[in-house]
């Protein structure tokens, strides 16, 4: 019997929908800290009824935090600064019903490591990284396999 799931349930059924979300106001110190402790490359800025207003990723962090001293005013400044200020806008986002071609086109032409997934009324109903992506295109190969070895051997 096929599996029905789409690409994107199936990596849902597998890692789970959690996204690790902040609000605008939130800073970039609290951020830095969210992502390190949920072990994680991004937070998604969130506005009323959960929809995405903006990403900030570990990449962002880095950019901003390594052109300054640490021990420097303007360091302690940016970290206090807004997520809102710094964000991501125009977040790319994903739907559950995408093929995996589709995921794979988006995330390369865009050159975005984590894509939001959201539902018809753009609520945000979990993240995918291109980790995740890999991971399930490499287990349909191995179940593709295994099904195509069955088949000639029976």
């Amino acid at each position: 019997m096929p599996n029905l799931a789409t690409f994107i349930e199936r990596i849902f059924a597998r890692k789970g929908q959690d996204v690790v979300i902040a609000a605008g106001d939130s800073t970039i110190r609290e951020a830095g800290l969210l992502m390190l402790e949920k072990k994680v490359g991004s937070v998604v800025v969130v506005g009323a009824g959960n929809q995405p207003l903006g990403i900030f990723t570990d990449r962002d962090y880095f950019r901003l935090t390594m052109q300054l001293d640490p021990e420097s005013t303007a360091f302690a400044e940016l970290m206090n600064t807004s997520l809102s200020k710094v964000m991501t806008r125009n977040v790319i986002t994903g739907t559950a019903s995408m093929a995996m071609e589709t995921v794979m086109d988006l995330i390369l032409s865009h050159r975005i490591r984590h894509l939001p997934i959201v539902d018809e009324n753009k609520k945000m109903i979990g993240i995918i990284s291109i980790g995740d992506v890999l991971k399930q295109a490499l287990l349909d190969i191995q179940k593709e396999n295994a099904d195509l070895r069955s088949f000639i051997s029976s």
